[in-house]
């Protein structure tokens, strides 16, 4: 990902460090980062000790008017140049910082972004320990993770459209994935699939035959999609609640769910229904949202302008593990959560919900202490029988007399 960005009170860069930004940003090198800014171009650091190391690059001056910052402000400077807009691949470009403060005080202008997007960008917001700024990101970048190179090839613009939650469904899928045994042919339960971008990744990547069930989400829709991808052959879309699986006992080779799980899974019962359509030593697997560690008291501070009563179905590893292991029924071979995957969690609502304000400040205050990614994987016991589930009374009708006098008893003459 390579990052312009702008700073300063004056875009002089003097707030942004470049190897600071990278450490706020999980970069692997600051030699990705290029500051926007100063009076003629060139990048001030003193707060952090002398000029950037990595790319010290600084575009501007007093006759470039591609980019303004500060124009909420008292006195907008015109920071950006002519490099700039060659690396748009456009002109006219205009975003603003917003709310940006260092050392208490506030510096630049108020505001949203503004102006079109170049082609081939992309306008990213960072949040730093002092407040926000605004960067540039090359789309053709936009996404890509080295810890996820099956997930990295896909088009940001594709990803973008296939949205339906609050995390990169194509991640966690490479990261579940990584810890089931999937090979081709098998027959996969996608459940709370969303826009069915899991499923098609999992046809694709993996050659697996995948029912992508979901309750919310259009199966006319997702079966468009599907066959766009060039999937229709292998991905079968249906709108499904997830307590009401329509397919017989043993079908399924395997069963994912993908930041989904938690809505429905707590329940104690749940895992005993899910498991009859999985075959015996067939594999469940989920992935998504969850706790480090588990709430044992009043909601943290740091977290109550965002927490909702809702979240409490979010849990640690540790807690559904014992939840799974309780039923009987799994042999958990994997319950763990994701190296710094709150970092991941906030990145992607950067880049997909930036007015989010109330999840990505959570995210940064809590810093992993609570919030994350967790993952499971089980196998449904060889031996293990499950019992029909008692669903109702026999529903056959027979008709009997509604009242006593109506049959005869006790009538009188």
């Amino acid at each position: 990902m390579e990052v312009f960005v702008v700073g300063g009170d004056e875009g002089d860069g003097d707030a942004f460090g470049v190897d600071t930004v990278a450490q706020c940003c999980d970069q692997p090198s600051a030699d990705a980062f290029t500051l926007v800014g100063g009076e003629n171009g060139e990048i001030v650091d003193e707060e952090f000790g002398g000029f950037c190391s990595g790319k010290r690059q600084g575009v501007g001056g007093d006759s470039a008017d591609d980019l303004r910052v500060g124009e909420g402000g008292d006195d907008p400077d015109v920071v950006a140049g002519e490099e700039l807009a060659e690396v748009g691949e456009g002109e006219g470009l205009s975003l603003l910082l917003k709310d940006l403060r260092h050392d208490g005080e506030e510096r630049g202008g108020q505001g949203a972004v503004t102006g079109a997007e170049p082609a081939g960008l992309v306008l990213y917001p960072f949040i730093l320990p002092y407040g926000r700024i605004v960067g540039i990101v090359k789309t053709d970048h936009l996404f890509v993770s080295e810890r996820f190179p099956l997930a990295s090839v896909y088009h940001p613009e594709w990803i973008r459209a296939s949205v339906s939650g609050g995390a990169s469904s194509l991640w966690l899928t490479e990261w579940l994935a990584g810890a089931m045994e999937l090979r081709p042919g098998m027959r996969v339960l996608d459940l709370g699939c969303g826009k069915a971008a899991s499923s098609i990744f999992l046809r694709r990547e993996f050659g697996v035959e995948v029912w992508a069930v979901d309750l919310w989400n259009s199966a006319s829709e997702n079966g468009e999609r599907v066959r766009d991808a060039g999937m229709g052959d292998g991905v079968f879309p249906l709108r499904i609640d997830a307590r009401a699986l329509p397919f017989g006992d043993g079908f399924f080779d395997a069963v994912v769910s993908i930041d989904s799980y938690f809505y429905y899974g707590t329940d104690d019962l749940y895992l005993r229904y899910l498991a009859r359509f999985v075959k015996p030593g067939g594999q469940i697997g989920m992935a998504g949202a969850g706790l480090m560690r588990e709430i044992a008291g009043p909601v943290p501070e740091h977290l109550r302008g965002w927490w909702t009563n809702d979240l409490w179905c979010l849990h640690s590893a540790g807690w559904w593990r014992r939840h799974w292991e309780h039923s009987g029924i799994m042999e958990v071979s994997v319950a763990d959560s994701m190296a710094d995957g709150w970092r991941l969690w906030r990145d992607w609502h950067l880049a997909i919900a930036p007015d989010n304000a109330a999840e990505i400040g959570a995210l940064e205050a809590d810093q992993g202490q609570y919030l994350g990614y967790v993952r499971m994987v089980g196998r449904r016991g060889e031996a293990v029988e499950l019992d029909e589930p008692i669903v109702s009374w026999p529903s056959q009708y027979t008709k009997y007399p509604l009242l006593r006098c109506d049959s005869g008893e006790g009538r009188r003459e």
